[in-house]
Protein backbone atom coordinates (compact mmCIF):
# COMPACT_ATOMS: atom_id res chain seq x y z
CA UNK A 1 0.00 0.00 0.00
CA UNK A 2 1.55 2.83 -0.55
CA UNK A 3 0.88 6.55 0.58
CA UNK A 4 -0.29 10.02 -1.24
CA UNK A 5 3.13 11.09 -2.94
CA UNK A 6 5.08 7.94 -2.41
CA UNK A 7 6.30 6.38 -5.62
CA UNK A 8 4.86 2.49 -6.17
CA UNK A 9 7.27 1.35 -3.71
CA UNK A 10 6.36 1.57 0.10
CA UNK A 11 8.27 3.02 3.14
CA UNK A 12 8.29 1.61 6.58
CA UNK A 13 4.65 1.54 7.85
CA UNK A 14 5.35 3.17 10.81
CA UNK A 15 7.07 6.19 9.62
CA UNK A 16 4.30 9.05 8.81
CA UNK A 17 6.71 11.13 6.18
CA UNK A 18 5.78 10.89 2.83
CA UNK A 19 8.45 9.08 0.87
CA UNK A 20 9.89 11.95 -0.96
CA UNK A 21 10.37 15.32 0.40
CA UNK A 22 9.51 18.44 -1.70
CA UNK A 23 11.93 20.97 -1.97
CA UNK A 24 9.91 23.62 -0.10
CA UNK A 25 9.43 21.44 2.74
CA UNK A 26 10.95 22.29 5.98
CA UNK A 27 14.06 21.05 5.99
CA UNK A 28 14.92 20.94 9.81
CA UNK A 29 11.44 18.90 10.30
CA UNK A 30 12.46 16.93 7.37
CA UNK A 31 15.82 15.95 9.22
CA UNK A 32 13.66 15.63 11.97
CA UNK A 33 11.44 13.75 10.68
CA UNK A 34 13.83 10.86 9.28
CA UNK A 35 15.33 10.49 11.89
CA UNK A 36 12.03 9.26 13.76
CA UNK A 37 11.43 7.23 10.39
CA UNK A 38 14.97 5.33 11.03
CA UNK A 39 14.43 4.95 14.90
CA UNK A 40 11.17 3.73 13.83
CA UNK A 41 12.79 0.90 11.15
CA UNK A 42 15.43 0.01 13.71
CA UNK A 43 12.67 -0.59 16.29
CA UNK A 44 10.53 -2.56 13.19
CA UNK A 45 14.15 -4.93 12.35
CA UNK A 46 14.35 -5.64 15.71
CA UNK A 47 10.91 -7.38 16.49
CA UNK A 48 10.73 -8.82 12.59
CA UNK A 49 14.12 -10.39 13.90
CA UNK A 50 12.53 -11.76 17.24
CA UNK A 51 9.54 -13.19 14.75
CA UNK A 52 11.78 -14.53 12.72
CA UNK A 53 13.96 -16.08 15.14
CA UNK A 54 10.34 -17.10 16.73
CA UNK A 55 8.94 -19.05 13.30
CA UNK A 56 6.58 -16.40 12.71
CA UNK A 57 7.65 -14.15 10.16
CA UNK A 58 9.54 -15.11 6.76
CA UNK A 59 12.98 -14.53 5.39
CA UNK A 60 11.02 -11.98 2.93
CA UNK A 61 9.38 -10.25 5.53
CA UNK A 62 12.71 -9.80 7.77
CA UNK A 63 14.17 -8.86 4.28
CA UNK A 64 11.56 -6.15 3.59
CA UNK A 65 12.15 -4.58 7.05
CA UNK A 66 16.11 -4.12 6.69
CA UNK A 67 15.30 -2.94 3.00
CA UNK A 68 13.14 -0.41 4.52
CA UNK A 69 15.88 0.54 7.20
CA UNK A 70 18.35 1.35 4.92
CA UNK A 71 15.96 3.03 2.56
CA UNK A 72 15.62 5.24 6.11
CA UNK A 73 18.84 5.78 6.47
CA UNK A 74 19.60 6.90 2.67
CA UNK A 75 16.53 9.46 2.85
CA UNK A 76 18.35 10.71 6.47
CA UNK A 77 21.44 11.19 4.58
CA UNK A 78 19.82 12.92 2.01
CA UNK A 79 17.65 15.39 4.37
CA UNK A 80 20.85 16.46 6.11
CA UNK A 81 22.89 17.14 3.03
CA UNK A 82 19.94 19.33 1.76
CA UNK A 83 19.73 20.89 4.63
CA UNK A 84 23.69 21.73 4.84
CA UNK A 85 22.95 22.87 1.68
CA UNK A 86 20.10 24.96 1.79
CA UNK A 87 22.34 26.67 5.00
CA UNK A 88 25.70 27.44 2.64
CA UNK A 89 23.38 28.81 -0.22
CA UNK A 90 21.19 31.18 2.66
CA UNK A 91 25.32 31.96 4.11
CA UNK A 92 26.22 32.80 0.58
CA UNK A 93 23.59 34.97 -0.34
CA UNK A 94 23.81 36.86 3.13
CA UNK A 95 27.48 37.25 2.16
CA UNK A 96 28.75 35.61 4.82
CA UNK A 97 31.77 33.73 4.04
CA UNK A 98 31.97 30.29 4.07
CA UNK A 99 32.73 27.60 6.69
CA UNK A 100 33.38 24.12 7.13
Amino acid sequence: MTKPGCSKRTRNSNCNLPCRTSRTSGLTTGVLGRDQCVRSSNESVRYANERFEQGAVTALELSTAKANLNRSNADMITARYSYLMALKSLEIIQGIPLTL
